[in-house]
This record gives structure tokens, sequence and C-alpha cells, in this order.
């Protein structure tokens, strides 16, 4: 089973999706997960990781949120509106799928 069919069939929250998008995120993270991982532990990695990046952009597409910060090793986004001082800090916990991500690293 290819990593795209493993997202499709674990997370269907985002079936409408297009898989160019999703293979887009998959890609972007095979690129931060490490390679030593084994193999079905960092195939459930790069699903729950991509899955929490889809799940944090669709919560700010058209939002007035700008990123003001952003942490790739531990994905910690930082958001803040045009005209106000305030900022919410997206991480893993923030999300369901950010939370799974973080259970499956344990077992790294």
């Amino acid at each position: 089973m290819t990593t795209l069919e493993m997202f499709r069939l674990l997370i269907t929250e985002f079936s409408s999706t297009d898989d160019v998008t999703v293979q887009a995120y998959l890609d972007n993270a095979n690129n931060l997960i490490s390679s030593s991982i084994s193999e079905e532990l960092r195939k459930n990695l790069l699903v729950y990781y991509a899955a929490f990046s889809i799940d944090v952009a669709q919560r700010w597409a058209g939002s007035k949120g700008q990123a003001t910060q952003m942490t790739v090793g531990g994905v910690s986004i930082t958001y803040g509106d045009h005209g106000s001082n305030t900022n919410s800090t997206l991480d893993f916990d923030s999300s369901l799928y950010g939370r799974r991500y973080k259970n499956l690293l344990k077992c790294s």
C-alpha cells in the first residue's frame, strides 16, 4: 500500500482534498521524518504529519492570520492577525492528527 493510499484509508476527513495536494504534504513530511525509522512506523508518521499540516492549513485558509513564526523541526507555527497584537500558536496538541503523530513518535 502506498503512503497516499494509506492516507486515504486512515484520514477520511480530507477526502475532498485532491491527491496532488495530499501528495505534496506527504512529500514534505518525507523530507522531515528520519529514514532510519522502521518502514511501517515511518509511513504512519508521514500520514499523520501530513494530515496535521493539512488541518492547520485549512483552519487558517482565508483567515486574516499571517505566519509570523515557523519552526520546522518542532512544528510550531505562530499566526498573527493583521489588525491586532494577539497571536495564537498551533502545535501538535491543537489537532487530533498532531496528537496521534506525537504518540507515534514515542514508538520510534
